[in-house]
């Protein structure tokens, strides 16, 4: 099956991107290529590796914004049996006549406050809509979870019908344990983006309740954003700030943990709770939207509060074995989200969108 494979770009070519939905992208990539199927990718022209099957899209480099519109150009006479973009406004550009998929990895946009949203995020915002708009006639969604089928059937109003549920992979011989060393402390963490929606105030919040009564625990926060000035300005002892990781400190950071903390109120998968199970670090995570799918019996879920999220925390703090336990789990669980299992999932999609 030839697949034109279209998306914005991959990990490592220093493009400010979604960094989820790159190594999506790049995951499934390799996972087709292992199931031997003729993948052609489309990206941003940032970084020419040379290799045959990736195609560089010349695009004015002044806004993701006008990206689409390129993109569409060099899609325009592109022969492939299906065509799937990893993202809803690389969806908008694929070529109306031909058999389309598009992932949908989020009903975040639609969920937005926009009283206090500033101006150029309500223009990329309304721009997001019109993509969405462009992708409502593909012929298949794919939903990283059920949470976020859901959200497209209620949110969208997308037709169930249309929406496959496929989960996000995960590289088990790039995310893995390293040698661990030891710590005066136990080392709880996060890493990933610090905007309103992914509730790092919540886990601030509860690890300083905890702080009040142990001294034998540090907190580790790694990830850039508006709030990172404020979360610094809490004082919190024993906590250390990183700001943005490059790719490379990444698998590391996450061996450096001993707790690794996840408390998103709305995510359509969660990349970073997978990478650090596949890391061996146990994970507690809150008890909503797609995390109860991601995780399973593999961490420990909290209900959405500080004091439930503190307890969680310090259970795991407190039972070394547990941890141990947890961690195992976490590595069977990493096993099972392939990448190699999401591109079997993902032709399955294809074939059924052809009709085979």
């Amino acid at each position: 099956m030839k697949i034109a494979l279209v998306g914005y770009t991959i990990p490592g070519t220093g493009v400010s991107a979604i960094p989820s939905i790159a190594s999506y992208l790049w995951g499934l990539v390799g996972g087709l290529r292992n199931q031997q199927q003729d993948v052609h990718l489309y990206i941003r022209d940032d970084h020419f590796t040379g290799i045959p099957w990736i195609h560089p899209v010349r695009s004015p480099k002044v806004s993701w914004l006008i990206y689409p519109t390129f993109l569409a150009r060099a899609l325009k006479n592109v022969s492939a049996d299906v065509f799937h973009a990893d993202y809803i406004v690389s969806g908008a550009a694929l070529p109306k006549n031909k058999p389309r998929v598009v992932s949908f990895h989020d009903a975040y946009p639609f969920q937005q406050d926009t009283k206090t949203m500033s101006l150029a995020n309500k223009i990329k915002r309304k721009f997001y809509f019109r993509c969405f708009d462009a992708c409502r006639s593909a012929d298949a969604l794919i939903a990283m979870s059920n949470d976020a089928k859901q959200d497209a059937v209620v949110y969208a109003n997308i037709p169930e019908e249309q929406i496959h549920v496929v989960y996000n992979g995960v590289d088990t011989d790039y995310y893995k344990p390293l040698p661990k060393q030891d710590h005066e402390r136990v080392r709880i963490g996060y890493l990933g983006g610090l905007d309103s929606r992914k509730n790092i105030s919540m886990l601030l919040e509860a690890y300083k309740l905890l702080a009040q009564s142990r001294n034998d625990i540090e907190l580790h926060i790694a990830g850039s954003g508006a709030n990172l000035p404020r979360f610094k300005a809490m004082n919190l002892p024993q906590a250390t700030f990183y700001g943005f990781l490059p790719d490379e400190r990444v698998v590391p950071f996450y061996n450096s943990l001993d707790i690794f903390v996840f408390p998103t109120l709305k995510e359509g998968f969660g990349m970073m709770a997978l990478e650090a199970m596949a890391c061996g670090i146990p994970v507690v995570a809150l008890n909503t939207t797609s995390m109860p799918e991601v995780v399973g019996d593999a961490g420990l879920l909290a209900e959405p509060s500080i004091e439930s999220l503190a307890r969680e925390i310090e259970l795991l703090v407190k039972q070394p074995i547990l941890r141990k336990q947890l961690s195992k789990r976490g590595l069977e669980r990493a096993k099972q989200m392939s990448w190699n299992a999401c591109a079997k999932n993902t032709i399955n999609v294809y074939e059924a969108v052809l009709g085979r």
